[in-house]
């Protein structure tokens, strides 16, 4: 009976939840950056070229690990 209940208030949780946790009120949208307000460009993002290759080195190194240590 305790689980049924718990899985109960669970499933009411996760459909309740997105209505309650509403990321931006939309009465009061927060002011834009200044950049954007007097027309420049949106400042760049983060670069994930660095990233993406040392999880890459990451991955091959630790796979050619694994083959190894099976032998």
């Amino acid at each position: 009976m305790k689980v049924e209940v718990k899985k109960i208030i669970l499933i009411l949780f996760l459909v309740v939840a997105p209505f309650l946790l509403i990321a931006q009120d939309k009465k009061n949208p927060p002011p834009p950056d200044m950049l954007v307000a007097q027309g420049g460009p949106p400042p760049p993002g983060l670069p994930i070229d660095f990233g993406i290759s040392t999880l890459i080195a990451a991955g091959l190194g630790l796979g050619i690990y694994h083959l190894k240590s099976k032998e």
